[in-house]
């Protein structure tokens, strides 16, 4: 195997090692429905009769959760355990089963579904962001001794900001990781200690770009956007490894060589879309739709940055090179 399709297996290897790593890490955050506080699922009725619901709901200062339990054998009794239960935490107004609700039924929670049954929490909105806290651990706490009945988040008005933040953690964990593995990879590789520092600072460079355009344009970054930089430091410092072990090996001074290299670019920035669509389609599309976004965007500054920045700094090394043996 040449160095050339070693350098494309590292590439495609760490793209599919930063989606695999990334879906782990989501499956542990507790879901969301994005940036929306009153859920109305597909399956509801009119939209005039939800905006009469929403009003409602706004003039009598509620917030909706909505939860969707798994049916058990004994499932009228573990239900009337679990409406009891969430009930009694202080903040929740009411709790509303399918055989509490309207003919309108605007949350869906009577369906067809015989394997699942739809809770509606109402939670008084006047709290504060502590007092939501509190309330989003003690129902978190109740669900949690209710296990087996496999309850699941179907939209809420604190998740968000805790998803947010269960993001930040894990990223600021897994950052330093991943540069460390960069670093001694590029090293491995390339055995140049300025040549790998100058990669992961362009790859740096491409991600606070992308991430400033973002802010400038006004698009709102959703948790999962999070999870972007260091999704794009592998796949960005991989594609600066692969142009850097194709300089050592051609001159890639050719425009038809470096078109050609331009094009794997944006494909790999598409097959990233593709592959996070597809990968993280469980979780609130639009969440998975700016990380994709945001992704392509930094993917492709970074391959613009290693075909028209990177070889300039290589041959400025090989330059001095030259010059000191000389």
């Amino acid at each position: 195997m040449t160095v050339f399709r070693f350098s494309r297996l590292v590439g495609t290897g760490a793209c599919a090692l930063l989606l695999f790593v990334a879906t782990l890490y989501l499956q542990r955050l507790p879901h969301t429905s994005g940036d929306v506080e009153l859920l109305y699922p597909k399956e509801s009725a009119t939209l005039s009769a939800l905006e009469e619901q929403q009003r409602v709901f706004e003039d009598v200062m509620y917030d909706a959760l909505v939860l969707k339990v798994q049916s058990l054998k004994n499932m009228s009794l573990e239900l009337e355990d679990l409406e009891q239960e969430l009930a009694e935490i202080d903040g929740i107004v009411e709790v509303l089963a399918p055989h509490g609700v309207s003919e309108l039924d605007p949350f869906g929670l009577v369906n067809e579904d015989t394997n699942h049954v739809r809770l509606l929490l109402k939670i008084d909105n006047r709290l504060d962001a502590a007092e939501k806290r509190h309330v989003n651990k003690n129902i978190r706490a109740v669900l949690e001794s209710h296990s087996e009945m496999k309850p699941l988040r179907s939209g809420s008005f604190v998740t968000t900001e805790e998803v947010g933040a269960s993001v930040s953690r894990e990223t600021q964990r897994v950052i330093p990781l991943i540069i460390l593995a960069l670093a001694i990879t590029l090293m491995s590789l390339l055995r140049s200690p300025m040549l790998c520092f100058f990669i992961v600072t362009n790859v740096g460079i491409a991600i606070g770009s992308s991430l400033l355009g973002y802010s400038l344009l006004g698009f709102p970054l959703g948790p999962l956007s999070q999870l972007a930089p260091p999704f794009l430091l592998a796949v960005g410092a991989a594609f600066h490894l692969h142009v850097a072990v194709r300089l050592r090996n051609t001159a890639l001074e050719h425009r038809a060589a470096v078109l050609h290299e331009l094009r794997l670019g944006v494909a790999l920035a598409a097959t990233t879309t593709i592959i996070s669509l597809l990968t993280l389609c469980s979780f609130d599309i639009r969440d998975v739709t700016r990380f994709s976004l945001l992704s392509s965007a930094g993917t492709l500054l970074s391959a613009l940055q290693a075909l028209f920045v990177l070889p300039g700094f290589v041959r400025h090394r090989k330059s001095q090179a030259k010059h000191l043996a000389t």
